[in-house]
């Protein structure tokens, strides 16, 4: 059941205690689709478009991880959940951290996914040219290096609809 709450594309579905799913970067909340027959079984799932991904514009002005936790926040008011638990992927691991510390009361249970962590200099300064290409030429210039990063050789022969479907959302 797709709606919109507080500007964020939101997808609702499956009866039981709520479990709120946040997606990694250059991903949308259709990320989660292979999982869901298991989780919706148990679990009433909400999955969101994190800013700037999916249908949910980017706001104007800055953006920082405290404006992404506080779009979890309106989307959580939203629903009127009072206490569910938090998965967070990769970008979602420190959206869902920030959250937690402020919102620690409202969560019934925590699950920091492929978060990053002790990157080295010269990680980090990849990440710093890939934002300077962005900016210089646009983000389409990361998306074949993005596609290899993600998706091992394997992965992309048996599921070239996955592939398809994330440069799809990078368009």
């Amino acid at each position: 059941d797709l709606s919109v709450i507080a500007d964020s594309r939101v997808a609702v579905s499956g009866e039981g205690p709520p479990l709120v799913l946040v997606h990694g970067v250059g991903c949308d909340l259709t990320m989660w689709d292979d999982v869901m027959p298991a989780l919706q079984a148990r679990y009433r799932v909400i999955r969101y478009d994190t800013l700037g991904h999916g249908e949910t514009p980017l706001p104007t002005g800055e953006v920082t991880l405290q404006t992404y936790a506080d779009q979890l926040e309106a989307v959580r008011a939203g629903l009127g959940l009072e206490r569910f638990a938090l998965v967070g992927f990769s970008m979602g691991v420190p959206i869902s951290q920030l959250f937690a510390l402020k919102n620690s009361s409202e969560l019934a249970g925590l699950v920091l996914m492929n978060g990053v962590y002790d990157r080295t200099p010269e990680q980090v300064e990849a990440i710093r040219k890939r934002v300077r290409q962005a900016r210089a030429q646009g983000t389409q210039i990361l998306v074949d290096p993005a596609m290899d990063r993600w998706l091992s050789p394997e992965f992309r022969a048996a599921r070239p609809d996955q592939e398809a479907h994330q440069r799809k959302l990078d368009e």
